[in-house]
């Protein structure tokens, strides 16, 4: 195992504005380097609260740590944990930029051979472990968006010894069932395209980052939806939310795609057209080898047993409103929902959880009155609690 802290390049600095942070190693089972961020406290030298539990917040697809940065203070909610006197982790899984591998490097064809099992049964688990190990804590908050949410259900499944430490689980719009976006997955399935690229010796969408840059920087910096071409494509899959663009960002936000492998995209078309969560389907003859039937397991959405807290927006094109529903009242049966929010503003779409200008103000600052709450019921000794926001908000 890797172990200790690493100092950050001035270039990785800029984006903390100020904030201590912390650069960990996690050299996973399978020998996968992740980077994990850590802020232990606020700006101007205020230190995390020790009587708080962690909170770990874990990415979606395409995506990394940085996403919930990305905004800046005040806005992304890293930052406002931070400064609420949260110590705050942030783990990468290992498809995007912030991971590599003890031997294999991201060209060669078996460093893909993951799907979201290995997110969930791996990746995040162990990071979680060095939280607990390095932390001392007894319970942490975890708060998964998208894909960060369906890693949750499966560790809770893989380990259920992870699962009994949950303080909380926050769910932002959470990519467990996608019926809005299954005709398109469909057709992706009929035409084998996971299986295609596979077979030509495409293994991942790796993107090139330089091309990347040079590519947001030129058509991805309009000043008005008029001159606008990437989000207008962008806003087709995740929904239509002008007002909630911060144009002086659009560049950065294109910039910070991440890639993704083959495997992993299979994974998702296997869960969207059979509507439910299983593990990766190999096919008859190599899920008897690995599981020992022809078809493979369901993971147990119902093993969880934390409060759950669902964010939900009526203009997110990949979750919809029954699919948020039914989710909730999976956890409404075992008596762990907490409560299910539906965003302020109409036009909230998928990304907005991250990208939007007022996030803070539709997601953000609620999330951490939630997490006080908690807190405040968690923990024994509530006299050591301090700035704790409201905790009648229920």
């Amino acid at each position: 195992m890797i172990h200790g802290v690493h100092n950050l390049e001035k270039s990785e600095m800029i984006i903390f504005g100020g904030y201590p942070v912390e650069e960990y190693k996690v050299q996973t089972s399978d020998n996968y380097i992740l980077t994990m961020y850590r802020i232990p406290g606020g700006r101007n030298g205020k230190k995390f609260n020790p009587f708080l539990p962690p909170v770990v917040l874990v990415h979606g697809m395409i995506s990394s740590s940085r996403d919930f940065l990305l905004m800046g203070p005040n806005k992304s909610i890293g930052f406002i944990l931070a400064d609420a006197g949260y110590d705050v982790w942030i783990p990468n899984m290992r498809f995007n930029e912030y991971a590599t591998h003890l031997t294999k490097t991201k060209s060669d064809a078996t460093y893909w051979n993951f799907s979201l099992d290995e997110h969930g049964s791996i990746d995040i688990p162990e990071s979680i472990d060095r939280v607990l190990k390095t932390t001392k804590a007894n319970k942490i908050h975890y708060m998964g968006y998208s894909l960060g949410a369906t890693v949750y259900i499966i560790m809770c499944n893989t380990r259920p010894d992870l699962a009994s430490k949950m303080a909380s689980f926050i769910a932002l719009a959470p990519a467990i069932y996608m019926t809005n976006v299954r005709p398109l997955v469909q057709l992706v399935d009929k035409l084998h395209l996971p299986k295609f690229l596979k077979k030509i010796g495409i293994n991942a969408l790796v993107l090139n980052k330089n091309l990347q840059k040079y590519l947001a920087s030129q058509f991805c910096s309009p000043s008005t939806p008029a001159d606008d071409v990437c989000f207008a494509l962008f806003f087709l899959l995740v929904g239509e939310d002008y007002e909630q663009v911060d144009w002086e960002k659009s560049p950065v936000i294109f910039n910070r795609f991440q890639s993704i492998g083959v495997q992993q995209l299979e994974h998702f078309v296997q869960l969207i057209t059979r509507d439910t969560l299983s593990k990766f389907d190999y096919g008859k003859e190599d899920n008897l080898i690995r599981y020992g039937t022809e078809k493979p397991p369901d993971y147990n959405i119902t093993i969880n047993v934390a409060p759950v807290v669902i964010y939900y927006a009526e203009n997110d094109k990949l979750i919809s409103v029954n699919d948020t529903n039914k989710l909730a009242n999976i956890y409404r049966d075992t008596n762990t929902l907490m409560s299910v929010r539906k965003v302020g503003w109409k036009k909230f779409n998928h990304v907005d959880y991250i990208y939007a200008k007022d996030v803070h103000k539709y997601v953000n600052m609620d999330m951490l009155k939630i997490l006080d709450y908690i807190s405040y019921k968690t923990i024994r000794n509530v006299s050591k609690i301090k700035n704790l926001h409201n905790t009648t908000i229920l």
